[in-house]
């Protein structure tokens, strides 16, 4: 860790021994203030020692500075410090050892390569081309606006042919769109004919689009 930090951390602790100290209990004012840095001191190293830190509980910071001596302790008498002999030591459960042993024992590995490394990032090689959670936001709401005014532009249509256009052709999102043929056979009118009316929604959509959304807004159609 840094110095610097540490030296910071301490200072803090400092002042909270500025802050609680009674003189009139008797105790001095440097063995007290003492404590009060190494407490600050050490809940700094727990908290920021790694990356995923196992201080949260009273077990966890017990384990965090007495595991590894304890297990050495263990090995020089003689005894394989297995988690239950050391949850017994340490009167933990088993289950906290297991934890912090795997937590502790684990190299950390860094997402962003450092100066000097060489070969591929471990960022690329993990992460996922999938959009992030904002991509998905702003998509969701733009699909919204575009169904609002998808509902909007049916209800000012007037002519029938129009309504089946953009219901039956246009505006299918689901399923495969009727022809403008087969649509064009049911009002007594040719192919070209519905297509030039299917132009006609198509450009007022797009305007009515452009005036609410703005103008970089990208759109397709069926079989464009």
């Amino acid at each position: 860790m840094s110095v610097l930090d540490l030296f910071q951390e301490g200072s803090v602790g400092l002042m909270e021994a500025v802050r609680r100290w009674d003189p009139e209990v008797g105790t001095r004012f440097g063995s007290y203030a003492a404590f009060w840095i190494r407490a600050y001191v050490l809940r700094f190293l727990m908290t920021n020692a790694r990356l995923i830190h196992v201080g949260n509980t009273r077990a966890g910071r017990k384990l965090f500075f007495r595991l590894e001596r304890e297990r050495q302790k263990l090995l020089a008498a003689g005894f394989d410090p297995t988690p239950k002999l050391l949850a017994a030591k340490l009167d933990v459960d088993e289950a906290d050892v297991v934890e912090v042993s795997g937590h502790l024992a684990s190299r950390e590995v860094s997402f962003e390569p450092h100066p000097g490394d060489e070969g591929i990032p471990l960022a690329e090689r993990v992460s996922r081309r999938e959009p992030s959670p904002e991509d998905h936001a702003a998509r969701n709401e733009l699909a919204e606006a575009v169904r609002r005014l998808m509902g909007s532009f049916e209800s000012s249509l007037g002519d029938e042919r129009e309504i089946a256009i953009w219901r039956e052709h246009l505006a299918m999102a689901a399923s495969e769109p009727v022809s403008l043929a087969a649509l064009g056979e049911r009002f007594g009118v040719s192919k070209q004919r519905m297509g030039q009316v299917a132009e006609k929604l198509k450009k007022q959509f797009r305007e009515r689009v452009i005036a609410e959304l703005g103008a970089d807004i990208q759109m397709s159609w069926h079989g464009e």
